[in-house]
């Protein structure tokens, strides 16, 4: 008799107990840049530890035990029957240079999760995943000298983030090639206020708070697709007569390495995300508003309209060996933010471009028949990376380029599940050392140090048994 069974049924059950309470990832605060008061906020990027590791690259990376939830179509090159859960933590170090003075700020949270499964063995693969794509979490005090009124405080706030729950689906066709297309789910807030407070005589002289609330829930698109070229190495060998010969032949050249190129490549179209915004500006006396306010200027609340999401492309390449002892890969990601439009009010942004780079080593490569004999150094993954970007943030007639250095690492863990089989997992870990911003009159300079660690649990959970 054959039935299925779902071997892992209460892994599935704590993983619906762990959704819940991670849907309330916008609300983290993980970046205190000043840079999050334009567009969405401060942009995240890719949270994944092995991503990080390799300069942030995704264009032409696919991995058979990480996930890379930025590129669809390396979905489909996933091990066949395996199903990967995968999250990760990010803390961030930061130190901002201004005119005035220097400070620093920390802050970590819940980075991301992901999911994926195979819903036809090495044809298709689908993954579930959450994960942050902006976030505002500053406070900056400012003031300026008047020479009738005196003194001027400034003070900007601006907290919360939107984040994504995202359906990939990647698809293997022919030999080759792979296709991939993802549906992002948008959702989140974030609330900015601006506040002047007079010095001076505050009987006469009124002060003023703009408070402004943005709010995203619609869904878009991503496309990707993935092209495996592969230069086969040929050796002479012995020739004999013998079958046995033959077969043996056979197998060594099977063993010899060579040369493996992909090519890759993303694609988003503008879009326009549907939301509500509310804005509320006021003038008072005193300190505190709403105690002592006289007037409400504007008010708007929940006000319907639309966000024009900027079009991306991005292409890439990788080199590599089909062993996956090494990897060398490059891309290049354009995006054009002149089309954006924050509910048809034109922010500091403007069209930009990002280049990456990434190296992988790897000694032995990860697989589950690795040799318990093999020394544990031999089996870490080592990963090196940089990128550039000359910054999608145009304020004060300045660009706001950014560009930084990563380092990671890849550490196996093997883990026996049941009938004396392994299922080998990896932990990631990655840090990223980078600046934003450049020195000189009227800018503000950001050097940042990114510390993540990621966690890939690979092990087949859905399995067919028969029972005579």
């Amino acid at each position: 008799m054959k039935f299925f069974s779902i071997r892992h049924a209460s892994s599935i059950f704590f993983l619906s107990c762990f959704l819940a309470p991670a849907c309330t990832i916008q609300a983290q605060t993980l970046s205190q840049s000043p840079y999050g008061r334009f567009g969405l906020g401060d942009h995240v990027g890719n949270s994944s530890a092995y991503i990080q590791g390799i300069g942030g690259s995704t264009q032409a990376v696919s991995d058979s035990n990480s996930l890379n939830l930025s590129q669809p179509a390396s979905l489909a090159s996933l091990e066949g029957g395996v199903t990967i859960l995968e999250f990760g933590f990010s803390g961030l170090t930061s130190k901002y240079q201004g005119l005035q003075n220097t400070k620093m700020g920390r802050t970590a949270g819940f980075g991301y999760f992901g999911l994926a499964f195979p819903i036809m063995k090495n044809k298709w693969n689908l993954s579930l995943s959450l994960t942050p794509l902006t976030n505002a979490g500053y406070t900056l005090r400012d003031s300026i000298m008047d020479d009738e009124i005196g003194k001027i405080n400034l003070n900007y706030k601006g907290q919360g983030g939107f984040s994504a729950f995202t359906i990939g689906n990647g698809f293997h066709i022919g030999k080759n090639l792979n296709l991939g297309v993802q549906l992002q789910y948008l959702f989140g807030k974030t609330d900015y206020s601006s506040e002047v407070l007079y010095s001076g005589d505050t009987i006469t002289q009124r002060n003023s708070l703009v408070t402004n609330s943005n709010r995203l829930s619609d869904v878009d698109l991503v496309f990707g697709a993935q092209y495996l070229i592969r230069f086969h190495k040929i050796k002479s060998t012995v020739k004999s007569s013998s079958d046995s010969s033959h077969v043996s032949a056979r197998k060594a050249r099977l063993r010899n390495d060579s040369l493996h190129v992909l090519l890759g490549g993303t694609f988003r179209p503008a879009t326009f995300i549907n939301g509500s915004t509310s804005y509320l500006a006021q003038t008072f006396f005193g300190n505190t508003p709403g105690t002592s306010y006289t007037d409400t200027v504007l008010f708007k609340d929940q006000e319907k309209g639309t966000v024009a999401m900027p079009m991306q492309v991005g292409g890439g390449i990788t080199f590599g060996s089909s062993s996956r002892s090494w990897m060398l890969t490059t891309e290049y990601i354009h995006t054009d933010w002149n089309g954006f439009r924050l509910f048809d009010r034109i922010d500091s942004v403007r069209t930009s471009y990002r280049i990456g780079m990434g190296l992988e080593i790897n000694p032995t490569p990860i697989n589950r028949s690795t040799s318990a004999k093999t020394a544990y150094w031999k089996k870490i993954r080592y990963r090196v990376g940089g990128y550039y970007s000359d910054g999608y943030l145009h304020i004060n007639g300045q660009a706001i380029p950014e560009f930084g250095v990563s380092l990671g690492f890849g550490l196996p863990i093997t883990i026996r599940t049941y009938n004396t089989r392994t299922a080998t997992s990896v932990l990631n870990f990655a840090v990223t050392a980078g600046q934003r911003g450049v020195s000189g009159t009227n800018s503000l300079q950001e050097q940042f140090i990114r510390g993540t660690v990621s966690f890939s649990l690979n092990d087949r959970w859905f399995r067919k048994f028969q029972y005579d």
